[in-house]
């Protein structure tokens, strides 16, 4: 793909020499066994972003991961990439199963609004929009939700939230 030979390129050009790149279903990774100490994962969309938490909470290494977007983690369509790629009913924290009891099926409408986009014409993101404080307000639930999630699943690797500066 453009994206790996590109990557791939960028690795040699800088003489990196304990950098690979992988292609391919979070499972097949999983099943090569490659051993590593940081998961970088770009533009990663919302369901590969869970996967990859659950790769790196297993193993007990260090990741940054930057979503591009917080599409289908709720949903019906299982997209086989492996791991969590298929949708979720629920939050992955306990911290937040338990926080909103009854009120559970309402973290759905909550991942839906953090995928919400909001554009100017041309094309660009409406920074300034309600709509769009609307979806950072549910971006930052979403990602405190798998933040908390993680700190469950590991206590030997930290983990926190940047923030988002797209405009």
């Amino acid at each position: 793909s453009y994206s790996c030979d590109a990557a791939r390129e960028r690795i040699r050009q800088t003489e990196l020499l304990n950098v690979c790149v992988f292609n391919g279903t979070v499972n097949d990774f999983v099943a090569a066994g490659t051993a590593f100490e940081l998961a970088v994962g770009l533009h990663l969309c919302g369901l590969l972003t869970d996967s990859v938490l659950e790769v790196v909470a297993t193993r007990g290494v260090a990741a940054c991961i930057v979503p591009c977007c917080y599409g289908q983690i709720f949903g019906t369509e299982d997209h086989g990439r492996g791991g969590s790629t298929a949708p979720r009913k629920a939050p992955f924290s306990a911290a937040y199963r338990a926080t909103l009891g009854e009120a559970l099926p309402l973290y759905s409408e909550v991942a839906k609004g953090a995928d919400h986009v909001v554009m100017r014409a041309g094309g660009s993101f409406d920074v300034a929009s309600v709509g769009y404080a609307t979806a950072q307000r549910c971006m930052r639930v979403v990602d405190s939700d798998r933040l908390l999630w993680f700190r469950e699943q590991t206590t030997e690797v930290g983990a926190g939230v940047g923030s988002n500066t797209m405009a």
